[in-house]
């Protein structure tokens, strides 16, 4: 999976999070580790819920 940049406002609206998230003190010192915990996070769920869903396929066409 290739990396797409994303601005910090793009990436908090997307995940509904407050927009004055980006304006934390802590937020901004540590934005690279915060984003990439994010990345780690969405990506998790993103690999679960396509293992749900091939889950699920498998069961329909089964």
């Amino acid at each position: 999976m290739i990396p797409i940049p994303v601005w910090i406002d793009a990436m908090l609206a997307i995940l509904n999070l407050p927009k004055e998230m980006g304006d934390n003190g802590i937020f901004k010192e540590h934005k690279a580790i915060v984003m990439e915990t994010i990345r780690t996070l969405v990506l998790q769920v993103h690999y679960i819920m396509h293992l749900l869903l091939i889950g699920k396929l498998s069961k329909t066409i089964a």
